[in-house]
Order: structure tokens, then sequence, then C-alpha cells
């Protein structure tokens, strides 16, 4: 076969590989896209959202905060802990057996089936900016869910109005350069709710029902602060570090090389 058959015929494959990483990053932002077994994530301007495959993780879904200002920088905030979390006195990691799928692009089904009991707990995108985690069961049941806030988050104040639980959340990003970021937490249709601050100081809140068939935690009102550094440096080093700008790169690098190679070697050899 010629020379530059086989090098064109390389050239193409390579460039192929080097753009699918960009179209995954396009087909991520607004829609929840599977990257593994059972694993799914969803990306906006507010939120990134990971949900790991059976055995890869017991944080189901993990939930970080997106601000602009940060480029790159996500915030971890929430993590529902599913190895703390019981149905019916089945533990959600250990005793029941768990699958996932995708509804459609903002909504995602999780279901657990032990014993007698099923559970399903959908994950849930509004209006770009708030999310509901809601879990229903068949029947009447007891039902016990534990979220873990991040390192990076605390509990500003905890009030109750009507059937909701609102706890205001405040967060801060990884370099303590801005000032704390707001959220606000619902929680709807609980019996009991109990918050405790860690020995690491991660806050935890364990929510109970008792002979309930459905509670929501919805995570909403994301204020970050506007004031943003003025350092062209360091706004260039965020921009280099994300991960969708290298895998924006990748295509130019593929092509340069390609052309390179085909000017200094294909044709300097032909």
């Amino acid at each position: 076969m010629n020379k530059k058959a086989v090098y064109a015929a390389l050239s193409l494959y390579v460039l192929i590989i080097s753009v699918l990483p960009l179209i995954n990053d396009l087909e991520s932002i607004n829609g929840w896209v599977a990257y593994g077994l059972g694993s799914y994530r969803y990306e906006n301007n507010y939120f990134y959202i990971e949900v790991a495959g059976l055995g890869f993780s017991n944080s189901k879904p993990e939930i970080s905060i997106r601000p602009i200002y940060l480029l790159s920088t996500y915030i971890p905030l929430i993590s529902i802990d599913d190895s703390g979390s019981f149905c019916n006195a089945l533990n959600l990691f250990r005793d029941m057996n768990y699958s996932v799928s995708r509804i459609n692009s903002s909504a995602l089904l999780m279901t657990y089936k032990g014993g007698d009991s099923n559970l399903y707990k959908y994950l849930v995108i509004f209006n770009r900016s708030t999310l509901s985690v809601i879990y229903r069961t068949e029947a009447p049941s007891n039902l016990s869910v534990l979220l873990e806030l991040s390192y990076l988050a605390k509990v500003q104040s905890l009030r109750k109005e009507g059937d909701a639980t609102i706890i205001d959340l405040r967060f801060k990003d990884p370099d303590n350069l801005y000032k704390e970021g707001r959220a606000t937490l619902i929680i709807t249709n609980a019996s009991k709710l109990h918050v405790e601050l860690g020995v690491r100081g991660i806050y935890r809140v364990l929510i109970n029902a008792f002979n309930k068939e459905a509670i929501e935690i919805k995570l909403t009102h994301i204020f970050w602060p506007t004031d943003v550094t003025n350092d062209k440096l360091f706004q260039l080093s965020r921009w280099l570090n994300n991960e969708r700008t290298i895998h924006l790169l990748y295509p130019f690098i593929a092509a340069t090389l390609i052309y390179v190679g085909w000017r200094y070697w294909v044709k300097k050899e032909s």
C-alpha cells in the first residue's frame, strides 16, 4: 500500500479520536450523559452532578456548584450517602439491588429493590438552577436518608415552614478568593430531621420519614458573589486548567502533528 495512503488513513483515525472528548463535552451540556457502566453526569452553568456506577461509590448523587467566575473549578456541596441511608431497615448500598436509567435529558431514575421493598429515587433538574431528589415507595415505608455537606459548605440557619424544613447553606471556593456563596436546601415531608457537625467540620443531615411514601430534597436559590478578580493571568490560568479547554485543544494538536508529519516525513520521503 502507498505510504501516503497509509499516512492519510492513520491521520484520519487520530483526528477522529481527538474530537471524541469534545463531542462528549457538547453532549453533556444541560443533559444527563452516561460515561461508564451505570455512571452518569450532568453539567450546566450552575451544577456539576455525578452518579457513580454500581460498586464505584456510595454517594448517589454527588452535587457540586459551578460558579462561572471560577471557570474550571467545581465546588463540592452535597453528597447523598447510600451507605448511611435505609428503606425499611434495609441499607441502600449493602442490602438492596441498585440500577439506574435515564428518563430524559433532565431526569434520572435510580431503583433499589430488596426484600419486599421497592424504592425509586428520581433526580430531576428544574429551570437549570434547581434540582430535586425525590424518594418514592410503592407502599408507606420507613425511610432514612443521609446527606453530607462538603468541607467547603456549612449550615447557616434552619427553619420550619409547614411540612417543609428549610436549610440555608453557605459555601466558599477552595482558594478562599471570594466571598461566600449561598444556596437553600428544602426538605419536604420528613418526620424528623437531625443536623450535626462532625469532628472534621463536615455537616451531616439525617432525614427520617416514618410510614411515608415520598420525601423530596430540593436544592435551589443558588447565589454567588459577582466581584471577581481582575487578574488576567489568574483568569487565563483558570481557563487553561479547564478540562473542556484541554479537550478543545486536542483537534488542533492532532492537526498540527499531522501537518508536520506530512511535510517533513511523508513529503520528504516521497
